[in-house]
């Protein structure tokens, strides 16, 4: 077997589980630090790294960096990367041999690693909620009972990420943010066929958002979410999630029906009017 590096920043739960699978599997683990939007061409050397190791691959987990990636290849390391979000001027949420929609990460790795339901339950882990996670993460509440998961068990898998959520830092004060996402929910407002729900606090509230939007309708719903402090734009749910990343970049997310720009981190400026004008158009 190949000696494999996994290199992952631990900024959700399913970064934290491939992270706790990895360790419990004795594989060597790098973590990150870094938030959503990290890239291996920022922090650590891992050029430098690799080249003073003795690894025969590295899995990079959506880190995209081809910078260090080219550097990588260039010292014969298998280069593995294991992603399926899309980022300005890089698709990496379809397969570039067939063009398929690749499943999330998680599943990836499991793939990668042939990670059988008898080998994790070796481990200490429970398969159905390793693998509720990863659906979870790709496709939502809808992707696991569209795999025939009940209800008890997407509870149990949401529990499970509550734990999962100890690893991941920056996560702190849950009570207040629930707290403060269900005051944001209270105003929503209609437009089209969306809910528009603005955040004006310092919080990140995305998850918490949507979590009370398929609690209160059940269904999946167009959302907007404008985290107004945090520079943030998300529009879920929505059939022209791929015109907004043509037109403006940004990142996929789930699955092709998410879209998410950071204005903090991109140099072109996107606001809730120009969002609203492709939407329209």
């Amino acid at each position: 077997m190949k000696k494999s590096l996994v290199i992952v920043p631990v900024n959700d739960v399913e970064a934290a589980l491939i992270a706790r699978i990895a360790k419990a599997a004795n594989i060597d683990v790098s973590i990150s630090r870094q938030q959503h939007g990290a890239s291996i061409d920022r922090g650590r050397d891992y050029v430098k790294i690799l080249k003073e190791g003795d690894w025969d691959e590295v899995v990079i987990v959506e880190m995209p960096g081809l910078t260090t990636e080219e550097k990588v290849e260039k010292m014969g390391i298998d280069v593995v990367i294991i992603d399926h979000h899309n980022y300005t001027g890089l698709i990496r949420a379809k397969c570039p041999r067939s063009g398929r929609m690749l499943k999330s990460s998680l599943e990836q790795f499991i793939k990668h690693f042939k990670f059988t339901d008898a080998k994790l339950k070796k481990l200490g882990f429970d398969p159905v909620l390793v693998k509720g996670v990863g659906i979870f993460d790709r496709s939502y509440i809808w992707g696991l009972q569209e795999e025939g998961y009940s209800a008890k068990q997407i509870e149990q898998v949401m529990d499970y990420q509550d734990l999962l959520m100890d690893d991941v830092p920056g996560h702190k004060h849950q009570e207040e943010r629930i707290k403060a996402a269900k005051k944001i929910w209270e105003k929503k407002r209609k437009w089209k066929e969306y809910f528009i729900v603005e955040n004006e606090t310092s919080y990140h509230l995305r998850s918490h958002l949507s979590l009370l939007a398929a609690r209160e309708f059940k269904k999946p719903t167009p959302l907007i979410v404008h985290e107004k402090k945090l520079k943030r734009i998300y529009v879920q749910e929505c059939k022209d999630s791929m015109r907004l990343f043509e037109v403006f970049g940004g990142f996929t997310y789930g699955t092709h029906q998410n879209w998410g720009y950071r204005n903090d981190r991109e140099l072109k400026k996107v606001s809730l009017v120009d969002v609203k004008k492709i939407l329209e158009g």
